[in-house]
């Protein structure tokens, strides 16, 4: 358990947690998971996290998880889906996974009811499925000060060194808005957003 210094937001966080990984496996796939959401179907919750991790393997992709909105939330990020990569085979049940066509944090509640109607869109979770070289690079083309970070984080002693001199970025400003292949599984589990 690596608890952060000072609170300098989700980017900094992730960051943290991607370069511990990446100090001991420079490929190694990554899961963010947020703390404040109560799930009860464990076992719907593992088959997409394991879909999610096997589409970061095999895409250069920020794989997220959504769920389906119940009503316009002001307060959530919303990923607006395009096509499916592929059908999941006749007769099994597999989370499908979609291109992402734009990610949009916190819209207004007019804004956030047009994404409602249309049907297309799914509140982003926080979760988020990724392997090192791929968030690293979207960070090294967002914001580079973080992939130095991870980057650095073999040769410091203490993990959490430099820290506290990282920007206070929410991930979802600093990465998610802008990057450069996003992919979106929706949750086939419960999900209640305690935290909120």
């Amino acid at each position: 358990i690596i608890a952060e210094p000072e609170k300098r937001d989700t980017a900094a966080a992730i960051a943290l947690g991607a370069a511990v990984i990446a100090a001991r496996d420079p490929q190694a796939i990554i899961a963010v998971l947020p703390s404040d959401h109560v799930i009860l179907n464990v076992s719907g919750f593992q088959k997409v996290l394991v879909k999610a991790w096997q589409t970061a393997a095999d895409e250069a992709a920020i794989v997220t998880i959504g769920i389906r909105p119940t009503w316009p939330s002001p307060a959530y990020g919303y990923i607006e889906r395009g096509g499916a990569l592929a059908a999941a085979p006749e007769g099994e049940e597999e989370p499908a996974v979609f291109e992402v066509k734009r990610f949009c944090e916190k819209p207004s509640p007019e804004v956030a009811q047009t994404f409602l109607d249309a049907g297309t869109f799914c509140w982003n979770a926080g979760m988020f499925v990724v392997s090192v070289p791929t968030l690293v690079g979207e960070f090294d083309r967002q914001a580079p000060e973080f992939a130095a970070f991870i980057r650095g984080a073999a040769e410091r002693a203490d993990p959490v060194e430099g820290f506290a001199a990282l920007p206070k970025k929410s991930f979802d400003y600093a990465v998610m808005e802008n990057a450069a292949r996003v992919l979106n599984i929706e949750a086939l589990f419960d999900w209640d957003d305690v935290g909120a």
